[in-house]
């Protein structure tokens, strides 16, 4: 069942338009924790007109003190993804920019369970999980 769930998956990132290979997400997938360096490759390869136009590295100061080769919690994972404009942050994220409120407004639109904990590392099966999510919220009627 778990390498139908994975043929699954590959398919999705394969026909929905992300610039990454297979077999970069099967070794994403293998790790025990995934690092920020994996994350920031994957959400940067969701294809996005408003992520193109208003993101840049550079002058995201929340981004760039995220160390890449450092291991992926849900904290950095909300703020990677917040700051690509793929989920919204809450007042006090956007006050603070600290990854506990990063992870809570996630919490808060259902992206992230409610019970997760935005110190809780993230393993790849769990970030493919989640940027598999992101596109399907992407893709979404907005209500």
């Amino acid at each position: 069942m778990k390498k139908f769930g994975v043929v699954l998956l590959l398919l999705f990132f394969y026909s929905s338009g992300f610039s990454i290979t297979t077999s970069e997400i099967r070794d994403i997938m293998e790790k025990k924790v995934a690092n920020v360096e994996d994350a920031l490759s994957l959400t940067a390869s969701l294809k996005s007109e408003r992520s193109e136009k208003e993101m840049d590295l550079k002058k995201s100061s929340r981004l760039s003190s995220l160390k890449k080769e450092a291991k992926l919690d849900a904290g950095s994972l909300a703020i990677i993804a917040i700051e690509f404009k793929k989920c919204d942050g809450g007042i006090i994220y956007s006050l603070t920019g600290w990854s506990k409120y990063a992870a809570e407004s996630l919490i808060h639109q259902k992206i992230f369970p409610r019970y997760f904990s935005w110190n809780r590392e993230i393993s790849g099966n769990e970030l493919i999980e989640f940027i598999t999510a992101l596109k399907e919220k992407a893709e979404s009627p907005k209500k």
